[in-house]
């Protein structure tokens, strides 16, 4: 499917002759998949299917981008320690001009430790060994890495 939804893009892309640029905004898969239970009441089984179905496609997605266009990742995690320097890649990487003003507005909205959402997530504790090993499988997702605590 993704496939195909891939050909017509690649048609698109090729009759309008722009140069492209893709950002993948990437954040815990298990702060994810604890989002999609607790927001939307999902059970952990229906989370985690949904977030694996979506990581398909973006994986797919990656590999049919190849090495035609350049893809900065952003992750969550990083921008909400320090969203000025993670502003400052993104800007440099779009090639837009960096707004000083803009990064002084936002310089101060920085987490305190204390602030930083936690990544312990009891009820996925059953779940770790799968989450792990899917984790592995992605590239984009490796940074992640394996239990860290995280199903605690």
């Amino acid at each position: 499917m993704i496939a195909n939804q891939f050909g017509l893009f690649e048609r698109f892309v090729n009759n309008l002759a722009l140069d492209f640029k893709f950002v993948l905004v990437t954040r815990h898969p298990r702060e994810m998949i604890a989002s999609a239970m607790k927001r939307r009441g999902h059970h952990a089984e229906e989370a985690l299917g949904n977030y694996w179905r979506a990581t398909k496609i973006v994986s797919s997605a990656l590999e049919n981008l190849g090495e035609r266009f350049e893809v900065h990742q952003l992750a969550h995690e990083d921008f909400i320690v320090n969203p000025t320097l993670q502003t400052e890649k993104l800007f440099r990487y779009l090639e837009l001009e960096i707004d000083q003003e803009h990064l002084h507005a936002i310089d101060g909205a920085t987490y305190k430790k204390s602030e930083l959402p936690s990544l312990t997530f009891p009820e996925l504790t059953p779940y770790a060994k799968n989450i792990d090993k899917m984790i592995d499988q992605y590239p984009f997702l490796q940074r992640y890495g394996r239990g860290g605590g995280i199903c605690e």
